[in-house]
């Protein structure tokens, strides 16, 4: 089963060429790349033309749009989003696709590395949980039809992700959850995280409240 793979990127010269290696040294040979350059002024546009997998433009809209993008050119059953300054585990691919004969999005925990070194651990893919916090990474392998049933919304910006999780949850799809930390996630000084944005958060989980808001629920 191929599985198609979208690197994003903005700007990320400095550590793509780790995102593009990473996926060409996956121990699962069954993939496709599609490489989107998201209005971006630095060498990432050479960068990703020059690996000779598929190739990208689009002017600045972010990661919500920069991923649909890849994903309407994707051939593949499965998808994976990966950012332009992260890496997968050689073994990613191998051990999430094992999964897809029985779910239909498979994700693993996370490791930081670069400012610091951790590990997170994700939580389920269960609609009351992920209807207070999102505790799902934004890289995961999940089935065409999931992202075909609701693509990624832009006006939910850096919550696209969650909002992507709770439609998928809401659409009646299925997670798994694989124990070990197979996402690499580089923290750098210009990497932000949803803490980073802080000063956003009131007005876009609003939006989320909004979108996901349960039609039974008169607030009584």
């Amino acid at each position: 089963m191929k599985v198609s793979v979208v690197i994003i990127a903005h700007n990320e010269a400095e550590f793509l060429t780790d995102a593009i290696l990473s996926v060409e040294a996956q121990t699962y040979t069954d993939w496709e790349l599609v490489c989107v350059s998201d209005g971006s002024t630095d060498d990432t546009g050479k960068i990703m033309k020059d690996s000779g997998h598929l190739f990208l433009s689009r002017q600045k809209g972010g990661p919500a749009l920069a991923r649909n993008t890849g994903f309407e050119q994707a051939k593949g059953e499965f998808f994976v989003p990966l950012d332009g300054d992260d890496m997968l585990d050689r073994t990613y691919l191998q051990k999430t696709v094992e999964k897809m004969s029985i779910y239909d999005v498979a994700y693993t925990d996370i490791r930081a590395f670069g400012m610091f070194d951790a590990e997170w651990r994700m939580g389920p893919m269960d609609l009351a949980v992920l209807s207070s916090e999102n505790v799902m990474p934004c890289c995961a392998m999940f089935k065409r039809e999931v992202w075909e049933a609701h693509p990624y919304d832009s006006e939910t910006e850096m919550f696209c992700d969650w909002d992507f999780w709770l439609a998928a949850v809401k659409n009646g799809y299925r997670g798994v959850r694989i124990p070990e930390a197979l996402w690499y996630y580089r923290r750098h000084p210009n990497a932000w995280t949803i803490k980073d944005q802080a000063e956003d958060n009131p007005r876009l989980i609003e939006i989320l409240r909004r979108k996901h808001a349960d039609p039974t629920d008169t607030g009584e």
